[in-house]
């Protein structure tokens, strides 16, 4: 599954930025391919960047949540089931 999300992250902010840029350049403007290639680029690295650095930044902060949970005893148990069981017992 990690495999798959990390082709996706890698390949959408290339696919969201080249739909974009259709979208704006069809709109009757004729301009040169080459011209500005290099907006289209740096568009793609500085998004690609940004969506790989949340995606770090969120498996860091799922991590630690995890060895909270782990170093607290909860095992991996969510808030709901812990209700559940509560509300069994009584």
């Amino acid at each position: 599954m990690r495999t798959i999300a990390v082709v996706t992250l890698f390949f959408l902010p290339a696919t969201l930025v080249s739909l974009r840029m259709q979208a704006i350049f069809s709109s009757g403007v004729i301009v040169s391919a080459p011209k500005l290639w290099w907006v289209f680029m740096l568009a793609v690295v500085l998004s690609t960047l940004g969506v790989f650095s949340l995606w770090y930044l969120y498996m860091r902060y799922r991590a630690r949540t995890a060895d909270r949970m782990v170093s607290h005893g909860q095992s991996g148990k969510n808030i709901h089931d812990e209700e559940k069981s509560v509300e069994k017992e009584e």
